[in-house]
């Protein structure tokens, strides 16, 4: 049963995290005229995203390496390192390869 629910809540964080990009950056941020409507979309951003779904994936990945701790016999701060830090490294490193990349082309892009 705790599976079930740790994956709707997985599930939850994604489609809120899409919601934020898609629906409220799109057509809400990008397409105002007025100033106080985009000041409330990014308060409605910082708000959904720092309040619920940053502080509800962190304690998905805290409950997930106390699950793996306790079954690898791993250390827990060296799962979260394996958990945190590298998805973050491998995505600096296709950034700046996607950089690289695009430096020819649109140079304000690349930087």
């Amino acid at each position: 049963m705790q599976f079930k629910n740790q994956f709707f809540r997985i599930v939850i964080y994604i489609a809120l995290a899409l919601g934020l990009r898609f629906l409220v950056v799109d057509r809400i941020l990008e397409g105002a005229e007025t100033r106080w409507l985009q000041a409330a979309a990014i308060a409605l951003i910082f708000g959904i995203g720092i309040g619920y779904v940053f502080r509800g994936t962190a304690k998905v990945i805290e409950e997930t390496t106390d699950v793996l701790k306790d079954r690898t016999k791993l250390a827990g701060g060296l799962l979260q390192a394996f958990g945190t830090a590298f998805p973050d490294m491998v995505i600096g490193v296709v950034a700046a390869l996607i950089s690289l990349r695009v430096r020819d082309a649109d140079y304000v892009r690349a930087i």
